[in-house]
């Protein structure tokens, strides 16, 4: 995106079909909760486009329902309202987990479920539990007259580090999650330097019915070791249809520290990460037996 000396449209859409029509005039900088954008811009590392489409009165993106027997969110629903939703914590507890322990309490009253996702960051903290329940995001775009929709799963959608599959006149209107992936037990794990407020250096999220102390279609994703947040198949392939012991414990630790290749840079070497994620395999996988 060009960089500009000044925003020369400013849209405030009330309806979807305002914010399409918006999107539909060319490049433009979208904000939701503002909470990586302006940080970003501020900092000099995104340029901000002639037009500003904020949306912060498109309420009927915000909301968190019943979708047959699964769930969808809108993408305009904050990071707060997923922490606190009865029903996301019944049904999702990992994502609830990872939404009650993200950021600071101001960035959860702010942020949005669609801005997190569009980020596309390797540590942001929202795609390893919404990876780990088979999430799809919905994406809306003006087609003449009309709103042409598409869905795409989110592994589909998380393209690269810091890049997503939105197209510029597109905009992320809700996450779905299925009812196979749902009313699983699980949890997450994070580390960074001050847990709620630093960038994420790695996370875990785990899933599975137990049946009788067996696992049943365990479910593990990983952030903050690869370009975006990564399914676990050999970690997972470690625990389908095995009680929660300390053999099996020590498969799954094993097969998630070999699983990943993560990096080494300035905030934490790869076999500090590493460690990192075999240590929380085995702690969340130490609660589920528990449990």
């Amino acid at each position: 995106m060009a960089s500009v000396a000044r925003i020369e449209r400013y849209h405030e859409p009330s309806t979807l079909d305002e914010a399409l029509d918006a999107l539909a005039e060319g490049p433009a900088t979208i904000v939701a909760g503002g909470t990586v954008v302006m940080r970003e811009a501020q900092a000099g590392r995104r340029a901000w486009a002639e037009t500003l489409v904020n949306l912060r009165r498109l309420g009927e993106l915000g909301s968190i329902d019943r979708d047959g027997d699964g769930l969808r969110i809108g993408a305009l629903a904050r990071i707060r309202d997923l922490g606190e939703d009865g029903v996301v914590a019944a049904r999702a507890p990992v994502l609830a987990a990872a939404a009650g322990r993200m950021a600071s309490s101001q960035v959860r009253n702010l942020g949005t479920v669609g801005g997190n996702l569009c980020w596309a960051s390797p540590s942001a903290d929202l795609n390893v539990p919404l990876l780990l329940l088979d999430a799809a995001v919905e994406l809306a775009r003006r087609d003449g007259g009309d709103t042409a929709r598409r869905t795409l799963p989110l592994a589909d959608f998380l393209v690269g580090s810091e890049t997503n599959a939105r197209a510029g006149d597109e905009l992320l209107t809700a996450v779905s999650i299925p009812a196979t992936a749902l009313d699983l037990a699980g949890g997450f794990r994070k580390s960074g330097t001050r847990v709620g407020l630093d960038t994420t250096l790695a996370s875990v999220g785990v899933a599975a019915a137990v049946e009788d102390g067996v696992l049943r279609g365990p479910r593990v994703a990983f952030g903050g070791v690869a370009a975006n947040a990564m399914r676990a198949p050999r970690t997972e392939a470690a625990l389908a249809d095995r009680r929660v012991d300390a053999g099996t414990v020590a498969a799954a630790a094993e097969a998630a520290g070999g699983e990943i290749d993560p990096p080494d840079d300035a905030r934490a070497s790869a076999w500090y990460r590493r460690e990192l994620i075999a240590t929380f395999v085995a702690r969340l996988l130490h609660e589920l037996g528990d449990a």
